[in-house]
């Protein structure tokens, strides 16, 4: 009787509109505040300002702790490439070659003076890693994590605050030192201040507002600031425009389908879908005033991610959020064909429907178990191997604003 409760509750779920999911659901919360999350390999990861390293396995829904071998609890932010993930602290780089199961220091010409290493951001830039610190400039590595030499030819400040690659043009940009947003055409040798049209610091009037965060649609980039409210250049950073977000002090910034999304330190998460001329709330579900604390945003698969300073993680699905997806009142159901599943079977849509669509299936449990986008109508399929036996539940988005919905066995 509890089985078939459940089950007939989690098909009203997947039949509800996309327009009625109604807020963030807490998942997991962490042991101290986040600082970034990131994936690898099936794997999400969240890093803590205190208590190290947590990776989940299941869509982020719960996190355990993963810190064998690391000498640093306060954790920034996981670059990944493969099995290889690069890490940095407060203080220091660390690598795992296992996708995180064990750390292996890797600071060797690295500064590690106090707080001063406090990294910021890493990217590849081919097979080179750069790191970012806010008060040692920025570090380089053609080797890996084995040595490290600086990239600070330029800079009028060393507290740097993020990287990012907009084409072939590197940018980073200052906290608390004033001097704004740098550029780099030649991988970092040299830097160059990008500040026209950047506003100055509302506390403190002979410096550039502090920079936090970058992201890119197509080729328009924009910038979270604090205090300055969000910029945009459509010219890959040579000039700037301030745009009229309804919270001035973000965190970060992220281009999720072509639709921005910003944490704030005590707005929650906004939204734009027109290129940042408009902006809403969306904060359902947080709780004021830790919950609004935006520490990062991440998405991953068909969720969005957003750790707080209450160290709480919340998840809310992409389709909800995304404010120029149409509202659908209703879904259809369609069958599976064979269904119980012998070896392939497949989802039949409606002739009349078409386009590309994306494929969400879930387990008993309600854990999703696949997730595919830009399928053909022809690539709806189910292959008996990637799945174990029991009951699943699928839901079928399609680009036409079609939505269905249904079951099947595996035996």
């Amino acid at each position: 009787m509890k089985k078939t409760l459940f089950i007939q509750l989690f098909l009203i779920y997947m039949c509800i509109s996309l327009s009625s999911y109604s807020q963030w659901i807490a998942t997991d919360s962490l042991e101290s505040r986040m600082s970034s999350f990131s994936e690898s390999g099936g794997y999400l990861y969240a890093c803590s300002s205190a208590s190290g390293i947590y990776i989940s396995i299941d869509s982020g829904y719960n996190f355990y702790s993963s810190n064998e071998s690391l000498g640093n609890l306060n954790t920034r932010i996981i670059l990944p490439k493969d099995s290889l993930l690069v890490l940095g602290t407060n203080n220091s780089i660390y690598k795992s070659i296992d996708y995180g199961a064990s750390w292996i220091l890797a600071s060797n010409g690295f500064p590690t003076t106090g707080d001063h290493s406090n990294v910021t951001g890493i990217i590849y830039r081919g097979d080179s890693i750069l790191v970012a610190t806010y008060g040692n400039g920025i570090y380089c590595s053609i080797d890996f994590c084995e040595s490290w030499f600086p990239l600070n030819n330029g800079f009028l400040d060393l507290y740097r605050s993020g990287l990012y690659i907009n084409g072939k043009r590197l940018f980073t940009g200052t906290m608390y030192g004033g001097s704004g947003i740098y550029a780099s055409d030649n991988g970092g040798a040299t830097w160059v201040q990008k500040n026209n049209g950047v506003p100055m610091n509302p506390y403190a009037p002979d410096q550039y507002v502090d920079i936090t965060s970058f992201t890119n649609i197509g080729s328009t980039l924009f910038v979270a600031t604090h205090g300055g409210n969000i910029l945009k250049s459509e010219d890959n950073g040579d000039s700037w425009i301030v745009l009229n977000c309804p919270n001035n002090y973000a965190w970060d910034i992220i281009n999720v389908d072509n639709s921005l999304f910003c944490g704030h330190g005590g707005g929650g998460v906004t939204e734009s879908d027109d290129m940042g001329e408009t902006w809403v709330f969306r904060n359902e579900g947080l709780a004021p005033p830790f919950d609004v604390m935006i520490n990062a945003l991440y998405r991953s698969g068909p969720y969005l991610y957003i750790g707080t300073h209450s160290t709480k993680i919340f998840r809310r699905p992409v389709a909800e959020l995304i404010t120029k997806i149409p509202e659908q009142s209703a879904c259809s159901k369609v069958l599976v064909y064979p269904n119980p599943v012998s070896d392939i079977s497949r989802i039949v849509i409606p002739l009349s429907s078409s386009g590309k669509y994306t494929l969400e299936i879930y387990n008993e449990l309600g854990l999703q178990v696949k997730y595919a986008t830009g399928l053909g109508l022809d690539q709806l399929e189910i292959r008996k191997p990637d799945f174990t036996t029991g009951m699943y539940f699928f839901r079928v988005i399609g680009s036409d604003s079609g939505f269905y919905s249904g079951k099947f066995i595996v035996n």
